[in-house]
């Protein structure tokens, strides 16, 4: 099955120019700051869980147009202590599609939905596993300079991973993390 076609498509009109806006196709990269909490854990931890965390995400994209734009990123979201002293290390590496509204020609809201692969390591045993993992945000940015962007926003991220407890069970848990965010990016 020759797919070329339909890329060639897909590519066509996502670069559809918009003349006269501000919004022009650009590419960019940037860094945010994450505060995360374990939202639900499925009862995969015993005890107390420090479900509190602070993390970081680099993050690149190309925005084809005024309204649609592509980004992926690989982020930390948290390290969280359990009540039986074991400590676990969530990471995640995404593609998501963006949708754009501007509002002016500085400020502007987005939403993203995505997917990609999410690590859970077990820094007691050293045993990592990766799991799909699905996410969907929300946030609004503003345009500094032509080269430079400030954002903030907030996001939730849901995945199965395999859990092992103090006592060596292993068990396979719903959890979904949120993340609050601000960051910079730059434009080119």
């Amino acid at each position: 099955m020759n797919l070329l076609p339909a890329v060639v498509t897909v590519a066509a009109l996502l670069a559809l120019p918009m003349a006269g806006h501000a919004h022009a196709p650009y590419a960019h990269w940037g860094v945010d700051l994450l505060g995360t909490e374990l939202v639900e854990d499925d009862d995969a931890f015993t005890g107390a869980v420090d479900d509190t965390s602070g993390s970081l995400r680099i993050h690149g994209g190309y925005r084809a147009n005024r309204w649609l734009g592509l980004e992926g990123s690989i982020q930390g979201l948290g390290s969280y202590s359990t009540g039986d002293d074991n400590r676990f290390d969530y990471s995640a590496a995404t593609l998501s599609g963006v949708l754009y509204l501007p509002v002016t020609r500085r400020f502007e809201f987005y939403a993203r939905a995505g997917t990609g692969v999410g690590w859970v390591r077990d820094r007691d045993r050293r045993d990592t596993n990766a799991k799909p993992i699905g996410t969907v945000g929300a946030g609004a940015q503003y345009h500094l300079t032509t080269q430079m962007l400030v954002r903030a926003g907030a996001d939730g991220y849901a995945m199965r991973p395999r859990i092992v407890d103090g006592d060596g069970n292993t068990s396979t848990a719903d959890q979904r993390i949120g993340v609050a965010y601000v960051g910079l990016s730059l434009l080119f």
